[in-house]
This record gives C-alpha cells, sequence and structure tokens, in this order.
C-alpha cells in the first residue's frame, strides 16, 4: 500500500488491490460513530473501489444498518455523503451514482424477500429473527427517505404493501416506518400517497380489533393519535 499524510494528520493507505480495498472499506465502517460520520465518509471515497468491491460493501452496509436499527439515522446519514461521490468506478459512472443504485436495488430485494420470507415461515425462533429483521430494514428504507436517498413512490409501495398484510408483524413494521416517515410523507408527497382518509379509517378499525395482540392494536392507537396531533 502507498501511505498518503491527508490533512487531518491521519495517515492513510490506498489499496493497491480488491482484498486491500475490501479490508479497508470494512475497517473504515466498523469505526463509524455519530461524531465521525464526514471523515469516514470521505476515507470511503478516497479507497476508490472498484465496482465489484463498492456493490460488496453496498451489501454489508445495508446488513449492518438492519442489524442495528437504532442507528439507522446514522447510517442513512453515511449514505446520503456517499450518493454524493464524483470519482469514476466505471463506464464513466460516478461512485455516488453507482452507490445510490446500488443502495436502492439492496433495500428493494431485502424488503421484498423478507417480506415474503415472514409470510411463509412458521411460528419458530427463526421466524422471530426473520421479523426483527424486517423491522431493521423499514427503519433503515425510512431513515434514508428522509435523507431524500428515496423517493416518495418506494416509500409509498412499502407502505402498502405492509398494509394490505394484516398480520401483527406487518402492522407492526408498518407502525415503525409510519411513526418515522409519516409527518414528511404527508406534507410533501401530494399525489398518489397511500396515507388516504381510506387508509387511516382501515387503521382506527384494526385498532380497536380484538383478533389482533394488545400491543399491536396500542401501537396502532399511538399512530392514529400521533397522525392527529401532526406527528409531533
Amino acid at each position: 500500500m502507498r501511505v498518503l499524510q491527508m490533512a487531518t494528520n491521519v495517515v492513510y493507505c490506498r489499496p493497491r488491490n480488491d482484498d486491500d480495498a475490501k479490508r479497508a472499506l470494512l475497517s473504515l465502517l466498523g469505526k463509524l460513530t455519530h461524531n465521525n460520520v464526514e471523515i469516514i465518509a470521505q476515507r470511503i471515497l478516497e479507497v476508490q473501489p472498484s465496482l465489484g468491491v463498492l456493490e460488496g460493501f453496498v451489501e454489508r452496509l445495508h446488513n449492518c444498518a438492519a442489524r442495528e436499527p437504532k442507528y439507522s439515522g446514522m447510517y442513512a446519514v453515511l449514505c446520503s455523503t456517499l450518493a454524493t461521490g464524483s470519482g469514476v468506478i466505471a463506464n464513466n459512472a460516478t461512485f455516488g451514482s453507482i452507490f445510490k443504485r446500488s443502495l436502492l436495488q439492496k433495500c428493494q430485494s431485502e424488503f421484498e424477500c423478507t417480506f415474503a420470507l415472514v409470510l411463509s415461515l412458521p411460528e419458530s425462533e427463526e421466524k422471530e429473527k426473520t421479523i426483527s429483521k424486517l423491522f431493521g430494514i423499514v427503519e433503515f428504507i425510512g431513515s434514508l427517505y428522509l435523507q431524500s436517498m428515496i423517493p416518495a413512490i418506494v416509500i409509498n409501495s412499502c407502505i402498502r404493501t405492509l398494509a394490505e398484510n394484516e398480520t401483527g408483524p406487518m402492522l407492526e413494521a408498518l407502525c415503525k416506518l409510519l411513526s418515522k416517515v409519516g409527518h414528511k410523507l404527508e406534507t410533501s408527497c401530494t399525489s398518489g400517497t397511500a396515507m388516504n382518509e381510506a387508509f387511516f379509517s382501515r387503521l382506527s378499525l384494526l385498532s380497536r380489533s380484538t383478533e389482533l395482540p394488545p400491543r399491536i392494536r396500542f401501537q396502532l392507537l399511538d399512530l392514529l393519535e400521533r397522525k392527529e396531533s401532526l406527528w409531533a
């Protein structure tokens, strides 16, 4: 590796090959905190990975964010910063454009696959783990939307998918997503929104359904109260 002296007096080693680049990116991701997002983002951009390494990094980043939902906002800020990367990676496409496209594809595929898996699995420890994964994915998707990394049409699609399956796990995931994005979605999305009057009327009806566990009903009630108070 060639040693470079950075302006911050931190010695940085630019990777010579893909294996070095993978190790460098994973090391940087492991050092991420709320206080160093900008610095870590800059170091990641300086790695200048190949297309294959970048796509692998996107997968690892997504998985980390889904496993640690309480840090979804931090990971989303990192993604927003990386999406501005201007270095050319392949076919005249920039780091930022490839990163954002790969991230959106990963989010969509993981949401769809995990959603389907939750529905197909019998009650088991594996299903509980898959439900937790789904919760982490929707938290991350919501945080990305707040950073303007995901368009409203994608969020509305996720909302409709979750709402159409009125089981406890899907309604809980729906509550988590709406609690995060409800205010922005309701104030900025003027057409095509899933959050219409009929939608909330249905949630109100479900909140009184004795077929749902009390915990889910309380979450729905809390969501409806937040909506009435303008998502305060």
